[in-house]
């Protein structure tokens, strides 16, 4: 686990975009491992979403955030592969930042085996049937966090059974929810090629 945890602060440490925590400092004492990371001031998206879904404004803003840590992490070569509301943190003005990376494909070969991830509903298909992912399976993952933080709801496992944004929330603009419906297709090659494209 201590190597698993060191792995995902290397994963950290090599990505510097305001979407993303940054690691300054990592090392062991003794039995503790420890990393020193950027301070965030405000909650996880799972407690901004205790009081019902984000405002549309908030909703676009969170997404651009949220692409834009995305298509940095690829241009390093990295593929975060699962994020879960719990850990994308929303500060005080509405800004969304990634803290965890701990099954990104930087961090695979040190995840324990029998390991499994919680928050399914946010890993794309193939990442669940435990293939490596790319580029397209974070865009999976953006459009589900997108989603929940629009509709208030995970989105099911099965992508057949996604409701329409609109159906959950009827204000939802027709574009936004062309663009999550493509992200959440099943098969990757129906999504977006990269998190770039999703965002223009």
């Amino acid at each position: 686990v201590r190597t698993w945890f060191l792995r995902e602060a290397e994963a950290l440490a090599q990505l510097d975009h305001p979407a993303v925590r940054h690691v300054y400092d990592t090392g062991v004492v003794g039995p503790l491992a420890y990393r020193v990371g950027n301070w965030i001031e405000g909650e996880n998206l799972s407690e901004a979403m205790a009081r019902g879904p984000r405002p549309l404004p908030a909703v676009m803003g969170l997404a651009r955030d949220l692409l834009g840590g995305l298509e940095h992490a690829h241009s390093q070569g990295i593929v975060v592969r699962r994020i879960v509301p719990a850990a994308l943190l929303v500060n005080l003005s509405g800004r969304g930042t990634i803290t965890e990376l701990r099954f990104s494909s930087y961090t695979l070969s040190a995840v324990p085996p029998g390991e499994v991830p919680s928050g399914l509903q946010f890993m794309a298909p193939e990442i669940r049937d435990g293939a490596s992912g790319d580029p397209a399976s974070d865009i999976y993952a953006a459009g589900a966090l997108v989603y929940f933080a629009l509709t208030g709801q995970e989105p099911p496992l099965d992508s057949a059974a996604i409701r329409p944004p609109s159906e959950l929330r009827p204000n939802c603009p027709q574009a936004v929810e062309r663009i999550l419906m493509r992200a959440l297709q099943a098969e990757a090659g129906e999504r977006y090629l990269s998190a770039q494209e999703m965002h223009e």
